[in-house]
């Protein structure tokens, strides 16, 4: 299909239905059904497994590329329903990720481009693009639960992790809050993981006054990367201020 044709068939749909309106189809330069049909036309590759764009000599990188111009647009400046905002975030999926793996050193640059993965739908936005990323593999959401349990099973053998606290707090979780997975069982496992998987490698940081020091990561580093436990409330508000004088993320 071409912009020409996609053209025509708006004509003939508001020919069809007097009470349409073109302002509802036209998106820029490229309408809702042109930017449907290179999404289907994409998602099609992706199931194929072509993952490298288009040649560009027909051009069509060259369409690809505005046409997630004009998605990413839509998403900031529209009011668009779920639906819509499914197939606009997979047309920009692969300029974005681009973007991210390029332009991105840490998680707040990703947080200050693509403000929308801090919604509350933001989980699933992840979603869509880890089926990008992996269009054979299962939907994060679908595997949740049975690899979470997988994990908990797996850390909950004798002598898997080093840390005794984590042991205990393994210990304390009922049948019934496993069965459920319930949050404290979630949270439980993953504060577990990173007991488990904590880097070895050395870091150089700053300490208070300014001075460069080497140093290991601990398993504590590793597990308040995910959150920070504190004794108190005000224990909690000193580590916020902290994060923030430094520009961390929280």
């Amino acid at each position: 299909m071409t912009l020409k044709i996609s053209y025509k068939l708006e004509q003939q749909i508001l020919l069809m239905f007097p009470t349409e309106k073109l302002e509802y189809y036209r998106c820029d330069r490229r309408g809702k059904i042109y930017s449907r049909f290179c999404y289907l036309r994409q998602s099609l590759k992706n199931i194929e497994k072509k993952q490298s764009a288009p040649e560009s000599h027909d051009g069509s990188k060259v369409i690809y590329e505005d046409v997630a111009a004009d998605a990413v647009k839509r998403l900031r400046y529209e009011n668009v329903d779920a639906s819509e905002l499914n197939e606009l975030w997979q047309l920009s999926s692969s300029s974005r990720l681009e973007k991210i793996v390029n332009d991105c050193l840490s998680l707040s640059d990703i947080f200050k481009l693509w403000p929308e993965y801090k919604k509350p739908t933001g989980y699933r936005l992840i979603d869509l693009d880890f089926k990008h990323l992996y269009s054979s593999a299962n939907d994060i959401l679908d595997i949740f639960e049975p690899k979470m349990k997988k994990l908990y099973d797996f850390f909950s053998k004798p002598n898997t992790l080093k840390d005794s606290n984590c042991s205990v707090l393994l210990k304390k979780l009922t049948d019934d809050v496993v069965a459920k997975g319930d949050t404290s069982y979630i949270f439980t496992t993953l504060w577990c993981l990173h007991e488990y998987l904590f880097p070895t490698g050395r870091v150089v940081q700053k300490d208070n006054t300014g001075k460069k020091i080497t140093r290991r990561f601990t398993i504590k580093d590793s597990q308040e990367l995910v959150c920070f436990v504190g004794q108190s409330v005000q224990q909690l508000e000193q580590f916020i201020s902290f994060q923030k004088s430094r520009n961390l993320n929280i």
